[in-house]
């Protein structure tokens, strides 16, 4: 008579109790000094719990009580491989996705009277049209935060030593890495201000400040460099 019995307290004792139903109760009782809850509350603390996090970290599944370790399949760098494929599957998908593209491309095409020739190795060279171009080609243009006291720019003094080429090496890193993002979607030439303005010469500011618009509109891409304070720090990230 006394088996069923003791079988009978046996199932029910519970293995797992919940002592709180909220953490705003559980918080109270280890400000109110709970011996249990402030054992807890100390070997946690310094874990955190995202709803939803882009980065990689630690995860909890509602039913579990243990933190795994996970990470996301994202790229660590904006410059890798597989971030630039993307951009380049973008970048040919807008001829045919979006209808402001596709009325640029029927328009009649238009060149500013500088651009960067990016397709020769390690130089670039200064090309004017058209005297350099006889064809409106496809360009890039880069929008970025001027330096204050930036180390190359296009005076009138060197502007024939530009057209004549100069060594990539030689830019700052986010005209560099333009280049390479340019390069990588199959554009030759780039438009940068600094570069494609005479800095010292007010007769071609005012006449070129004129036809900026056009010069951003017509581009093929821009780059606008949102994460740099100045053109050397760079155009590519990595995560955190």
């Amino acid at each position: 008579m006394l088996q069923p019995r003791l079988e009978a307290v046996e199932n029910s004792l519970h293995t797992d109790f919940q002592h709180h139903s909220t953490f705003s109760s559980f918080k109270q009782a280890v400000e109110g000094g709970c011996f249990i809850c402030t054992k807890l509350w100390d070997s946690v603390e310094d874990a955190s719990i995202d709803g939803w996090s882009n980065e990689p970290g630690s995860w909890l599944d509602e039913k579990s009580s243990m933190l795994e370790e996970c990470s996301i399949g994202f790229e660590t760098s904006t410059s890798s491989e597989k971030v630039l494929q993307l951009a380049y599957e973008w970048y040919e998908a807008r001829s045919d996705s979006h209808e402001s593209c596709q009325r640029l491309r029927s328009s009649p095409k238009f060149a500013p009277s500088r651009l960067i020739d990016i397709s020769s190795g390690d130089d670039w060279k200064l090309c004017l049209y058209p005297r350099d171009i006889l064809d409106p080609p496809d360009y890039m243009t880069l929008s970025y935060r001027w330096a204050k006291s930036p180390s190359v720019v296009l005076l009138n003094s060197n502007l024939e030593d530009f057209r004549r080429g100069a060594p990539i090496s030689r830019l700052l890193k986010t005209f560099r890495e333009a280049i390479t993002v340019a390069r990588r979607l199959s554009i030759k030439y780039l438009w940068i201000d600094s570069l494609c303005i005479i800095q010292d010469s007010t007769e071609d500011w005012a006449r070129e400040s004129l036809q900026m618009h056009q010069v951003y509109a017509n581009s093929a891409c821009t780059i606008s460099v949102t994460a740099s304070e100045g053109p050397d720090e760079g155009l590519f990230r990595k995560a955190p």
